[in-house]
């Protein structure tokens, strides 16, 4: 059809695919419905209307429950072929996906056709589902609410009765789906109508199933970004409840947390991150679960890195405060997991440039060189790793003073002769492992 045109695709093509429509085979109506939107496309406003839409209407209500859930999950790109582009800012790229244009760049003072406004008023069938469709299709329809109300200007009080009857549905996969994606409403609805109308509905989904919430935290820092500012101190505070989970095995709630977290950095002041990140943070580095703590080293390395900017500006010591709490917590820790952990959060910040060179040999290196002697070998060979990768780097060493250089190559000398050949390993330099100390490497803990 696209390569065809329209005439060709209304007058020859159509009539074979309304036929495949109706075919006797579910399988062939099911592909017929996933390939509506390429369809409707390539046909003109008043065979979209009057011919496609009653079919579409078909394909819904269709025996087959895979027929109908494939209808389902076109429903919003069908929908939107019916919008003007202008004005809708979507558009078909040359693969035939449904794209969104930047608003900016929509020209707002074009006037649509009639007949593309009357096609609009097409967007209601999603409401139909509110009453008829079973759980599954529900589900489908709160997946493509974004881009149904992209399309239907005219009847977003349509939308939102349908909206906040899927927001409170009984069954929680609807729901999930509306939370996975209440960011993008708040992105086409605007900072004013999210406050009224989407706030609440976030709000309720942060207290629903874990199913539920993780879909509102996956995009916590977007939505939390579409809001005005004096409304977003009230989500830093509350963020801390998403680290009580209904099993508490389900590590990847707090993994995703501390990924937030660090987007959260980019909208509260540095006193605000001092007092209410920085805590979850060192709380995360504590995990059971590496894949956690590794994003937790992460955050640390954000939240580090905006406190010393702060520093830097004012007389503020809120990045000293945490380097302070490091310390305390993990490199006097008793615990060989603890000191373990100070050496991988080293590593961290010198990966991310988090703390000036400077700064770094006073604050952290004289305990990072302390457990060169650990008597356990797993912190010795994270300290090796450390110092030989980074710290030993010639743009950090060059910053160094003579006391700090001297102690520093002493320390690398005696791990290079350390007792366990996988410390030894580990501090012997590499030319293709020692990074820079301005280029990050791509290097795990």
């Amino acid at each position: 059809c696209a390569i065809l045109g329209k005439d060709t695709t209304d007058n020859v093509l159509l009539h074979n695919f309304l036929q495949l429509c109706e075919d006797g085979v579910w399988g062939v109506r099911k592909a017929a419905a996933e390939s509506f939107m390429e369809v409707s496309c390539s046909c003109s406003p008043e065979v979209r209307r009057h011919k496609l839409a009653p079919l579409f209407v078909n394909l819904i209500c269709d025996d087959s429950r895979w027929v109908r859930m494939a209808a389902f999950q076109t429903l919003g790109p069908f929908i939107s072929t019916f919008a003007d582009p202008n004005k809708s800012c979507m558009y078909i790229n040359g693969e035939g996906s449904l794209c969104f244009r930047d608003s900016g760049r929509c020209d707002s003072e074009h006037t649509g056709s009639k007949e593309d406004h009357t096609g609009s008023r097409e967007g209601p069938i999603g409401s139909e589902e509110e009453t008829t469709g079973s759980g599954e299709e529900m589900t489908g329809s709160g997946e493509e609410t974004p881009g149904s109300l992209r399309s239907c200007e005219r009847t977003r009080d349509c939308l939102r009765d349908v909206y906040d009857a899927l927001a409170s549905d009984m069954q929680w996969k609807v729901r999930r789906s509306l939370a996975h994606s209440i960011h993008e409403m708040g992105r086409i609805l605007g900072a004013s109508i999210t406050a009224v109308d989407l706030v609440p509905i976030f709000n309720s989904f942060c207290r629903d199933l874990d199913e539920v919430r993780i879909g509102v935290l996956r995009h916590y820092a977007d939505f939390v970004g579409l809001l005005a500012p004096s409304a977003r101190f009230d989500y830093l505070t509350r963020v801390n409840d998403f680290l009580n989970t209904d099993n508490s095995r389900n590590w990847r709630f707090r993994q995703e947390l501390a990924r937030q977290l660090a987007l959260l950095t980019d909208f509260y002041t540095e006193r605000q991150i001092a007092e209410y990140i920085a805590p979850l943070a060192l709380t995360l580095s504590a995990d059971k679960v590496a894949e956690v703590r590794v994003h937790a080293f992460r955050l640390i390395g954000v939240v580090l890195r905006r406190l010393n900017a702060a520093e830097a500006n004012s007389s503020q010591s809120l990045g000293g405060a945490l380097v302070a709490s490091l310390v305390t917590r993990y490199a006097l820790c008793p615990k060989w997991f603890g000191r373990h952990t100070f050496a991988l959060v080293c590593q961290t910040v010198l990966e991310e440039n988090s703390s000036p060179p400077t700064q770094f040999a006073d604050s952290l290196l004289p305990n990072l060189v302390r457990l060169a002697t650990d008597r356990v070998a797993n912190v010795r060979l994270a300290v090796a790793r450390t110092l030989t990768r980074y710290a030993a780097s010639p743009v950090y060493t060059s910053q160094l003073r003579d006391s700090q250089l001297d102690g520093l190559h002493t320390t690398l000398d005696a791990l290079r002769s350390d007792s366990d050949k996988d410390v030894r390993y580990f501090s012997t330099p590499i030319p293709s492992e020692t990074v820079s100390f301005s280029e990050p490497s791509d290097c795990e803990c």
